[in-house]
């Protein structure tokens, strides 16, 4: 913890620095205490609304809203809720980006291993065991989609692409297939 040298009191701690929206010296523990429910209400905040939950009179509300500055303190406490909801944010969508890159480098991975199992079987002239052509294309796809958005790469800039498959004499019996394969690839890749 950083302490700040502050004259004639030592160190002091930065977070024990006084909030606008901290209690005033001289405020009255029910004025402090009116002047809170009126900052937690946030949307529905009224002098009325804090009155009716205290019981107590509406002009005695809004003398100590005008005597302890509510409008201000309160809005800087907004500021300072909207600034650790923003801080947040940013901490979550920069985690986001880090998974969801990772993600797509994985499943790229997962569609090359698809891919090099594919071909490895269409040269030994066996049909694929784990995932089909269209499996792999999608895979590709969508894992090269998902790491340039993660990295903030613009996905039109990339133009098209085509993947050629050539299967030499496919037996007779695997023939359909291979064919079918091989469109549902053509499907795939169209449907970019």
């Amino acid at each position: 913890m950083d302490l700040v040298r502050e004259p004639g009191n030592g160190m002091q701690d930065p977070q024990a620095e006084e909030k606008p929206w901290d209690r005033r010296p001289g405020e009255s523990a029910k004025a402090y205490r009116a002047f809170m429910l009126y900052r937690d209400k946030q949307a529905d905040r009224t002098f009325e609304s804090v009155a009716g939950m205290l019981q107590c009179s509406g002009t005695n509300i809004r003398r100590w809203a005008k005597r302890w500055n509510w409008t201000d303190r309160v809005r800087a406490y907004d500021i300072h809720l909207d600034r650790i909801d923003l801080e947040a944010l940013s901490r979550e969508r920069l985690a986001m980006k880090k998974r969801m890159a990772r993600q797509g480098i994985d499943m790229q991975a997962a569609a090359a291993d698809g891919l090099s199992e594919l071909l490895r079987l269409i040269k030994r002239k066996k049909r694929p065991l784990r995932l089909s052509a269209s499996d792999i294309a999608r895979l590709a796809e969508v894992g090269g989609k998902l790491e340039r958005y993660a990295r903030g790469e613009d996905d039109e800039s990339y133009g098209t692409f085509e993947i050629r498959v050539h299967i030499d004499d496919p037996p007779p019996d695997n023939a359909e297939d291979l064919a079918a394969a091989k469109d549902a690839v053509h499907a795939a890749l169209r449907e970019r």
